[in-house]
């Protein structure tokens, strides 16, 4: 396809829908990208994500770069990027490209243009998708040295197109119950604790998770009338009603949805509802036709973290561990003492020698830690 330039609405609605299916099949984000680089024109079409807490990064290319390139990248480079380095300063969602990432200085520089001259990729237009708990997903149009940089309808496309996106990594983090990459969601995820459902066109629950099932019964904030999902309460009623609009009207694959928080006295924080809308007669289950994949995240449940992870990251003791997941998940320190069955002088003991280990000297600092790891 030759470089257009504007974005038309016919390849807006190819490159969306095109992300909202990988959102749901992971075997779909190379098709997805080949499209997107289709339409921009560029040498290239990249996904990285990165799990701060274990060190490991995978680059999704639409170019076919050798196992080496994409090894040391993944290995090496991707660390030590000035590209990523302000990326990661970036606000989620945020079109940067190379004006603002690129900063004479860096004391990485050599090493990472050294690298990049084995890739078509000296140009970027791009974006932060997600930054949460170590994990980092970051989107990227790259152009090559011939094609100079990207242009103004470039970053006007990429305006329309980088909500969705956004939108579609919250969504895809709650199916892969917040891993690195997501899985393919098959009719057996149905039963598990991931809180998702699959809605028609009326908004009826074609089928729903267990995990989803447990929200409707335990929150008391969503409802079902004749299997629609609506807001038990009337002050919940016209915010849900926007958002099902949204995530159900005719503009769906071209407004995304945002997402919507409801909160009742059982749930003080509430739920907050994504959703990635499906193209009609699009059917990856190849079971049901859903318009809509509704998923949920509850601020209210607790916050937890394995001992063991503890353990082997920090040389923690079993039940330093123990505390540093409870004072570190925000219990104070009686709650925590009445949870372990010991007094609160031998859990300041603990925290004593966790600060020590952490070279810490506060417990909110141990609580931003913690949740950077949960």
């Amino acid at each position: 396809m030759g470089r257009s330039m504007t974005l038309t609405e016919a390849d807006a609605g190819r490159i969306i829908q095109g992300f909202a299916d990988a959102t749901l099949d992971p075997k779909l984000w190379m098709p997805a990208l080949q499209v997107m680089s289709d339409v921009m024109g560029s040498a290239s079409s990249a996904m990285e994500l990165a799990d701060l807490n274990t060190g490991e990064a995978v680059m999704n290319c639409t170019f076919p770069l050798d196992d080496d390139t994409v090894a040391l990248y993944e290995e090496r480079i991707f660390h030590i990027n000035p590209r990523v380095g302000r990326a990661r300063r970036a606000a989620v969602g945020a079109i940067i490209d190379d004006r603002t990432l690129l900063v004479e200085g860096d004391p990485h520089m050599a090493e990472f243009m050294d690298w990049l001259r084995h890739t078509p990729h000296r140009y970027v237009k791009g974006t932060k998708l997600f930054q949460a708990e170590g994990h980092e997903i970051y989107f990227g149009s790259y152009f090559s040295e011939a094609h100079g940089p990207p242009e103004g309808w470039h970053h006007d496309a990429h305006e329309r197109i980088i909500p969705h996106l956004v939108n579609y990594m919250r969504a895809g983090r709650v199916l892969s119950q917040g891993k690195l990459s997501n899985e393919l969601v098959r009719l057996e995820a149905l039963h598990s604790d991931r809180p998702f459902a699959l809605l028609s066109r009326s908004g009826k629950i074609i089928e729903c998770s267990v995990g989803f099932e447990s929200v409707i019964r335990s929150k008391g904030i969503l409802d079902t009338h004749n299997g629609v999902l609506a807001a038990s309460s009337s002050r919940h009623r016209r915010s849900l009603e926007s958002f099902f609009r949204a995530a159900l009207g005719e503009d769906r694959l071209t407004k995304p949805p945002m997402p919507v928080r409801l909160s009742s006295a059982a749930a003080p924080r509430g739920i907050v509802l994504h959703a990635v809308p499906i193209a009609p007669g699009n059917d990856v289950f190849d079971v049901f036709r859903p318009a809509v994949l509704v998923t949920v995240t509850d601020l209210d449940k607790p916050a937890s973290l394995s001992v063991e992870k503890l353990t082997a990251i920090f040389d923690f003791t079993v039940r330093e561990a123990e505390v540093a997941a409870l004072i570190g998940t925000g219990q104070s320190t009686g709650r925590a003492a009445k949870a372990l069955g010991i007094t609160e002088h031998t859990i300041r003991h603990h925290l004593k020698a966790i600060f020590g280990k952490l070279e810490i000297s506060r417990q909110a600092e141990l609580i931003s830690i913690v949740m950077k790891l949960g």
